[in-house]
């Protein structure tokens, strides 16, 4: 009597019965599968704390005081010149260069240069030339062979009845920054500011006689500034994490439709009578519910 019922049953309330019983089936296989229904459930969670956990960390592994707010920053002793390490694709290595290398009085600015250096800079480690042209062209032919380069220039000038001294140089340094052990390098606080440093003392030195003048030491002291964020992973990357999530469910309901296709559920189902709108109508209601559940 029962089939003979089902049998006499229209259409609309075969699809309806046969979608009620899809979605038992599917409900029966989500409390089976606990693991994967609680992280088709509770993967939004997941994902979110990622990105917090990941913007905590930024914070806190940063040692720039960007994300600090900063009334009065520390004062930092300027360094001195680096002395340059040959990589494995040179040579030779110079910490610095200069021009021109027939003048006395350049010589003994670079010679106080070398000596005043902590560590002071050997004899092998700069090279001279004639003329900033020669440094041009070397620096063209040998690239990453030194980090700067000096030309100097000095004249004598009457000014009064005096005959003075004037000099003047010119730093020539790479502008690249570069990444070492994880922390930028800014070329010009590491080059540029130690080798101007260095050739003011050598030059006061020079012209006064003075080997060690008091008080020629220079600080450095960053400009206050608000708490800055160049960098938010929530804002930036939450819109892709928070579909990744969609994602997920996507590739475990996938799964399941896969699997009952290869155990020939599916063609079971077919023979019995099963409409494929009911099939995927229930699938789409279960998928759609872990969404909502997610949202």
């Amino acid at each position: 009597e029962r089939d003979s019922l089902i049998g006499t049953m229209g259409f609309v309330q075969k699809w309806w019965a046969q979608t009620r019983l899809l979605l038992w089936k599917n409900l029966r296989i989500a409390i089976r599968n606990k693991v994967l229904s609680l992280l088709q459930i509770f993967s939004p969670i997941l994902f979110i704390l990622s990105l917090f956990v990941f913007q905590e960390a930024i914070v806190r592994s940063d040692n720039t005081g960007f994300y600090d707010v900063v009334t009065q920053g520390p004062s930092i002793q300027l360094a001195s010149i680096p002395i340059c390490v040959k990589n494995r694709n040179a040579d030779s290595c110079f910490t610095f260069a200069y021009a021109p290398n027939n003048s006395d009085v350049v010589q003994d600015i670079v010679d106080r240069i070398m000596s005043n250096n902590n560590p002071p800079i050997s004899a092998d480690s700069v090279i001279g030339f004639a003329t900033a042209e020669d440094i041009d062209q070397f620096l063209f032919n040998y690239p990453n062979y030194t980090q700067g380069a000096y030309v100097f220039s000095v004249r004598s000038a009457n000014a009064s009845l005096n005959e003075t001294m004037e000099y003047s140089y010119t730093v020539q340094f790479n502008q690249t920054n570069y990444i070492s052990h994880g922390d930028a390098i800014d070329s010009k606080n590491y080059v540029l500011i130690p080798m101007q440093h260095a050739a003011d003392k050598a030059i006061f030195q020079h012209h006064t006689g003075n080997t060690d003048p008091e008080g020629f030491q220079v600080n450095l002291i960053g400009f206050p500034h608000l708490e800055v964020r160049t960098l938010n992973i929530i804002g930036r990357n939450g819109p892709v994490w928070i579909f990744a999530n969609f994602i997920v469910n996507f590739v475990i309901g996938l799964q399941q439709i896969t699997t009952e296709k290869e155990l020939k559920l599916r063609s079971s189902m077919k023979i019995m009578g099963l409409y494929d709108s009911a099939y995927w109508t229930s699938w789409f209601i279960t998928l759609a519910t872990f969404n909502t559940l997610n949202v």
